[in-house]
C-alpha cells in the first residue's frame, strides 16, 4: 500500500513531541537564569554604590594635593623673602652670590627627596626686574606684558598677601609651572618660586585614583573598571589579571557610557545615585554618576562584577536537563522515524540539487519527482534556476563595467587629492588654513600654496566649470601650468596672463574654462598684491571697525577663454590681524530645500561674528552653517575655502 503525501506528513507528528520537549526545557532556563540575574544585579548595584564614595573621594585628591603643594611653597617663598632682605641688608653676599646659594638650596633638595617643591627662585628689584634668578633668561615682570607677569605685578603695588597662580605655561618657554609669589620684607619688590607641572604631577601621583581603581578591580573581583568624563575621554581604568578581557575600554561599553552620561546631564539629576545595569556577556555592568564638588562635569564610573561562576553552576543544571530531554526526544522520535523516512528521501535529493545549484553549478537541473506533490517544485526550481543563470550571466558583464569606472574615479579622485596641500606652511608672521570638499568624487575645486622666501608666499584658489571627472582633468592642466611658470612669474597679474594663455592652447574651443584668485603676501614690506581671473572676489577683513572690503579686480575673465586677456595687479597695505578669506562659489551658491541660496551676505556676516577665532574654528563654523542651510540636502557644487591672517612682523 502507497501512502499518500498528506498521509506521511501527519505522521511526523511524533516529531512535534520532540520540540515540546526541547521548548519547554528551554523555557525552564530562561527562568532560572533569569533568577540568578536578578540576584546578581540588585548585589552589582549596591557594590558599585558602595565604591561610589571611594572614587569620589579619591578623584579630589590630586588637587587636594596640588593646594598642599602651593601652600608649602608659600611658606618657602616667605623663608626667600626674609633670606635675600638680610642677605642685602647685611651686604656681604653679592647678587651672584645670593642667587648661587639659592641655587644650591634646589640642587640639594633635589639630591635629597627626588621631587623638589622648589624648581626655580626669580627675586626682583622695585621696578620689577627680575635680577635674581636661577633660570638663564631675564626677565622684566612689567615689560613682558603677559597673564603670567601681570598676575604679579599687585605685589610691587601694596599687595602683601601671596598670589598663587595655578598651573599653566610660562612665558619664556611654554613649559607648564606653578607659581607661587609673596612680596619683599625690606621693600616693594617679588620673590616667586616656580614648581614644574612634571614635579608637581610627579608629587600629585603619589594620591592618583589610578591605584585607587587597580586594588578595587581585584577586592572587588570585577571583570574591569572604568571611569569616563561626558566627552568621552577615559580617565581611569582596571582590568581584572584573570579576565578574558583584553582592553578595558570597547566599542560596546564606550557607547553604553557615553549614552548614560547624556541621559544624565539632559535630564538635570540630581547628584546622587542613578544606577544604570546591563548585562555584558555573563558578567553584570552597573554605572553610577561621580558629581564633583567643585565642577559641573558628571563622570560616570563602570563596574564590570564577574558573575561567571554563577553561570557555570546554571551550565551544570542545564546540562542535566539537556541529558533528561535528549533521552525523552530520542524515544519520541525513534516511533516516527520509519514512518517519514520516505517523505524525507524526495526533499533530501531536491536539497542536495539546490546545494549543487548553490555551489556554482548553474547548469543542474532537478530530475522529475514520483510524487505529484513534488513535480511542480521541480518544475518551480528549474525555471527559476534558468532564469538566475541568465541574469548572473548579465550581472557579471555589468559589474565587471562598473569596477573599471570606479577604478577610474578612484585614482583620479588621489591624482587630484596629491595637487592639494598637505598642510600650511609655518611661517612667522601669518596663518593659513584651506579647505576642499568635493561635490562628487572628483571635482573641479582647487588650491595652492607658493612659499617664495621665508617672507614672501603666494596663495591661489582656483573653480573649473562644473564638477566630476572632466572639471577634475581641467584642473590638472591648470595645476600644473601655474606651478611651471610661477617660479618665474615677477606679479600675481603676469602669472594669470603667462597660465591663460597657456591654457588656452591645451583647452583650445572647447568651452570650458577656470575661474582663478592669485595673491603675494609680503611679510616684509607689509604688502598684498593680488590679481583677478573672473573668481569670486575674497574678503579683506581689518580688526576693530568691522568693514569688509571685497578683492575684486576691473578687468580680467576667467582662464581659458580669450589667449591674450590682460589681467591686472593691485596692491594692498597689510596689518598684524587682517583676514583674509577666500572661496568658491559652490559656498554662497548652496541650496536649502527651498531653493534659496546661501547668498554672500550671510557669509559676511558670520564672517563678522568670527572674525577673531581661530581659523580652524572659523572654517569649521562655515561648514557647520552651510550644512544647517542646505539641512540634509547633497552638495550640488564642489566647496573650497582659504583663510589667512596677517601676524606680527617676523
Amino acid at each position: 500500500m502507497k501512502w499518500s503525501f498528506s498521509t506521511r506528513l501527519a505522521l511526523t507528528a511524533g516529531g512535534l513531541t520532540a520540540l515540546t520537549i526541547l521548548l519547554m526545557t528551554g523555557i525552564l532556563f530562561i527562568l532560572v537564569t533569569g533568577f540568578i540575574w536578578n540576584i546578581y544585579r540588585q548585589s552589582g548595584e549596591a557594590l558599585t554604590i558602595m565604591a561610589h564614595t571611594n572614587m569620589r573621594y579619591g578623584l579630589e585628591l590630586p588637587d587636594r594635593a596640588l593646594e598642599h603643594i602651593a601652600e608649602q611653597m608659600t611658606v618657602a617663598a616667605l623663608l626667600t623673602a626674609e633670606f635675600v632682605a638680610v642677605a642685602e641688608e647685611d651686604g656681604t653676599l653679592t647678587p651672584e652670590e645670593i642667587r648661587a646659594r639659592l641655587a644650591r638650596v634646589i640642587e640639594r633638595s633635589r639630591a635629597t627627596s627626588g621631587e623638589p617643591l622648589v624648581d626655580e627662585f626669580w627675586i626682583t628689584d622695585e621696578a620689577g626686574n627680575a635680577y635674581l634668578h636661577t633660570e638663564p633668561y631675564s626677565f622684566d615682570f612689567r615689560r613682558e606684558g603677559t597673564q603670567q607677569s601681570d598676575a604679579f605685578l599687585p605685589l610691587l603695588e601694596g599687595h602683601t598677601g601671596p598670589i598663587v597662580q595655578p598651573m599653566q605655561p610660562r612665558a619664556i618657554d611654554d613649559e607648564p609651572f606653578l607659581y607661587v609669589g609673596v612680596p619683599g620684607v625690606d621693600k616693594d619688590r617679588i620673590v616667586q618660586l616656580g614648581l614644574s607641572g612634571a614635579h608637581a604631577q610627579d608629587i600629585a601621583a603619589d594620591f592618583s585614583i589610578q591605584e585607587l581603581v587597580d586594588n578595587f578591580v581585584l577586592d572587588m573581583d570585577a571583570a574591569r573598571i572604568v571611569v569616563m568624563d561626558e566627552g568621552g575621554q577615559v580617565l581611569f581604568e582596571a582590568v581584572h589579571p584573570e579576565s578574558e578581557l583584553e582592553s578595558a575600554m570597547d566599542l560596546e561599553l564606550s557607547r553604553f557610557l557615553t549614552s548614560y552620561l547624556l541621559r544624565f546631564r539632559a535630564a538635570d539629576c540630581d547628584p546622587g545615585f542613578a544606577a544604570e545595569i546591563r548585562r555584558f556577556g555573563a558578567d553584570v555592568g552597573v554605572v553610577t554618576p561621580i558629581h564633583l564638588p567643585r565642577s559641573d562635569q558628571a563622570l560616570g564610573l563602570f563596574i564590570q562584577h564577574r558573575t561567571a561562576r554563577a553561570f557555570q553552576l546554571l551550565e551544570t543544571v542545564y546540562r542535566y536537563m539537556i541529558f533528561i530531554g535528549s533521552v525523552m526526544v530520542v524515544l519520541a522520535v525513534w516511533g516516527a522515524f520509519h514512518l517519514s523516512r520516505r517523505l524525507s528521501q524526495p526533499i533530501t535529493e531536491l536539497a542536495a540539487s539546490v546545494r549543487r545549484f548553490g555551489e556554482g553549478d548553474l547548469d543542474h537541473r532537478v530530475s522529475p519527482q514520483a510524487d505529484k506533490e513534488f513535480q511542480g517544485l521541480a518544475y518551480a526550481f528549474n525555471s527559476m534556476a534558468q532564469s538566475l543563470q541568465s541574469y548572473t550571466t548579465e550581472l557579471q558583464r555589468e559589474t565587471a563595467r562598473r569596477e573599471r569606472l570606479e577604478s577610474e574615479l578612484r585614482i583620479g579622485a588621489e591624482v587630484q587629492q596629491s595637487l592639494l596641500p598637505e598642510r600650511p606652511p609655518e611661517m612667522p608672521g601669518i596663518e593659513l588654513r584651506g579647505f576642499s570638499q568635493q561635490a562628487s568624487q572628483v571635482g573641479g575645486d582647487f588650491y595652492d600654496y607658493l612659499e617664495e622666501s621665508p617672507t614672501l608666499i603666494s596663495v591661489c584658489i582656483g573653480d573649473a566649470t562644473g564638477h566630476g571627472l572632466s572639471s577634475a582633468l581641467l584642473v590638472s592642466e591648470c595645476w600644473s601650468v601655474l606651478r611651471a611658470y610661477a617660479a618665474e612669474s615677477p606679479s600675481p597679474a603676469e602669472l594669470l596672463r603667462r597660465t591663460n594663455k597657456a591654457l588656452c592652447k591645451r583647452v583650445g574651443r572647447s568651452g570650458r574654462f577656470v575661474t582663478l584668485f592669485a595673491m603675494a603676501i609680503d611679510l616684509e614690506r607689509r604688502q598684498l598684491r593680488y590679481s583677478v581671473a573672473g573668481h569670486n572676489p575674497p574678503f579683506f577683513l581689518r580688526p576693530g571697525n568691522g568693514a569688509i572690503e571685497d578683492l575684486s579686480s576691473r578687468k580680467g575673465l576667467p582662464l581659458g577663454i580669450m589667449p591674450d586677456c590682460e589681467y591686472e595687479d593691485r596692491m594692498l597695505d597689510i596689518l598684524p590681524g587682517d583676514l583674509i578669506f577666500c572661496y568658491s562659489d559652490g559656498l554662497t551658491e548652496a541650496l536649502c530645500p527651498e531653493n534659496r541660496l546661501y547668498s554672500e551676505e550671510r557669509l559676511r556676516e558670520l564672517l563678522r561674528a568670527q572674525a577673531a577665532a581661530p581659523l580652524d574654528d572659523l572654517i569649521a563654523a562655515i561648514r557647520a552653517d552651510v550644512d544647517v542651510h542646505i539641512n540634509g540636502r547633497e552638495h550640488t557644487d564642489d566647496i573650497t575655502m582659504v583663510a589667512l591672517r596677517i601676524g606680527e612682523q617676523p
